[in-house]
């Protein structure tokens, strides 16, 4: 070194003490976030903190909701409450899609407890609840329509474990179908399991046979392929082999056996916590002859409190119509739909959706109407209850109208 010319040195020391500085620089950045924060820069950091999130940033986005919730803590005013709920509520949101569901519960937890009224943060913890232990759900529905077509099931569902590790996936289900001059009934047993396969991704696969007394017992079949939501959008890829009959509501494919395979992709993109796009798009053979392919889309938005607006779009087309079920060549619908959170406490919950629009085929149109309520009632720690019901009706060159009823126990041992 003693020979080495002047410069050279001048240099090195030069470059040594820049180092220096970039990580104090570097120190202070990571440490902003711990800094303290004064109660005017609370809104512009949460919406920053968001926009981390959104964009996949988890790291820097937890710090800055940390940071929120440490300059509102101790704070009992509205607005602050607020602000520290939705900060908790964000941060659980990020844990949640790293699959880090015990600290997303967490987070959730405290921000239930700020907001009991609210009811999005109130959905998400309860879900966040069923999937972190075991869940047996006994249900029975109920369908109908105005062809004289009446459909009863009753099923038992188990999911043993965690749903962001690996579980033991098992149902049963016992289906009855009536129509005008004939009746059949059956049972479809299905096992499976679910199982974390890369960070963010779940894959769960479920297999096993569907006898009913007028047919042969045939293979039932279904894996999926799910991302959860983030910077990227939420994806479901899912492919379904079976039985066709109890899907297409049609008692002449249930009698004939008619069996076919189905191929869904479907995907969720959110713009902020008040709006999203959903997308679904399926196709499938539901006979030798008969193959189909079929695009639903929506774009929904919050324009008040507890309520959520759709603008949905459908469209399918159907290769070669099955005599087994009937189908013209091509339909559509085009519509909108309101959906409501009528009550929500720690115990109860209740929900409306309302639907209206056209819908059409390539032989007719017309108008398009639909009506979904559904209840909740925690009725004791592990024990839940659930009513759903729905109307459609559609009024073209006929009247078509149907029904079904559901209720459901959720038992989490």
């Amino acid at each position: 070194m003693r020979d080495a010319p002047r410069w050279i040195v001048a240099v090195a020391a030069l470059g040594v003490l820049l180092m220096a500085a970039a990580g104090f620089a570097l120190e202070d950045a990571a440490s902003s976030s711990r800094a303290t924060v004064h109660a005017t820069e609370v809104p512009a950091l949460l919406r920053l903190a968001f926009e981390h999130a959104w964009a996949g940033r988890s790291t820097q986005a937890i710090q800055l909701f940390d940071a929120v919730t440490r300059a509102l803590e101790g704070q009992r005013d509205s607005t602050s409450t607020a602000l520290a709920a939705r900060a908790w509520s964000g941060r659980g949101d990020v844990l949640r899609w790293s699959d880090r569901d015990a600290e997303s519960l967490a987070a959730y937890e405290r921000a239930a407890a700020l907001a009991p009224q609210d009811a999005t943060i109130g959905g998400v913890r309860n879900e966040l609840r069923a999937r972190a232990a075991t869940q047996v759900t006994t249900s029975i529905l109920q369908f109908d329509d105005s062809s004289k077509l009446v459909l009863w099931s009753t099923s038992v569902a188990l999911d043993a474990g965690p749903a962001c590790a690996r579980a033991w996936l098992a149902d049963v289900e016992w289906q009855e179908m009536q129509g005008a001059a004939a009746t059949t009934a059956g049972m479809r047993a299905r096992v499976g399991g679910r199982r974390l396969v890369a960070p963010g991704w779940t894959l769960a696969t479920r297999i096993g046979g569907t006898r009913f007394a007028t047919s042969n017992a045939e293979l039932d079949l279904e894996t999926t392929l799910a991302r959860r939501g983030g910077g990227l959008p939420s994806l479901d890829l899912t492919y379904a082999f079976g039985e066709r009959g109890t899907a297409l509501h049609s008692l002449a494919a249930r009698q004939s056996g008619l069996t076919g395979h189905e191929l869904r992709l479907s995907g969720y993109k959110g713009f902020g916590s008040d709006r999203g796009v959903w997308f679904q798009v399926h196709g499938g053979r539901l006979s030798d002859s008969n193959q189909y392919a079929a695009l639903d889309a929506s774009w929904e938005f919050r324009p008040l409190p507890r309520t959520v607006a759709q603008v949905v779009l459908a469209a399918s087309d159907f290769a070669h119509p099955s005599e087994t079920y009937y189908a013209p060549r091509h339909e559509w619908a085009l519509g909108g739909a309101f959906e409501t959170m009528l009550l929500h406490t720690r115990r109860s919950e209740a929900r409306l959706q309302v639907n209206c629009g056209r819908a059409g085929n390539s032989g007719t149109q017309g108008i398009a109407l639909a009506l979904r309520a559904s209840a909740t009632r925690r009725m004791w720690h592990r024990v839940a209850a659930i009513a759903h019901f729905e109307y459609e009706q559609s009024i073209q060159r006929t009247t078509y109208i149907a029904r079904q009823a559901r209720v459901e126990l959720q038992w989490r041992p």
